[in-house]
């Protein structure tokens, strides 16, 4: 989150907006958004859903056996449809700031 944060401006630029979704209570979701000091929202996916229908849960991959979301960044064009996933294999990798600024270009 902090490189999402230290290239809001690149974001902006590209006319992307950020929201950043995990599987966490509203609670920690608000307090994720806070400790990271970020001007985006941060949003609460506890259930899972978002991540089931995206195809993102990894099961058992968080240390204590429990599942987790892979880490991706998913672009949605304006109508609302998914133009492109950038999916990692577990929830400690991230996609680079480089590669979904790419990423952005090329659905554009």
């Amino acid at each position: 989150m902090v490189q999402l944060r230290e290239h809001a401006a690149d974001f902006e630029q590209a006319g992307v907006g950020i929201v950043a979704i995990g599987m966490e209570t509203v609670e920690n979701a608000a307090r994720t958004q806070s400790d990271a000091a970020v001007a985006f929202p941060v949003l609460s996916d506890e259930a899972g859903r978002l991540v089931d229908a995206l195809q993102l849960r990894d099961p058992g991959g968080n240390p204590s056996g429990g599942d987790v979301a892979r880490s991706a960044t998913v672009l949605v064009r304006p109508d609302g449809t998914v133009a492109e996933i950038l999916a990692a294999e577990n929830y400690r990798v991230r996609p680079r700031v480089k590669e979904v600024l790419e990423a952005v270009r090329r659905v554009r």
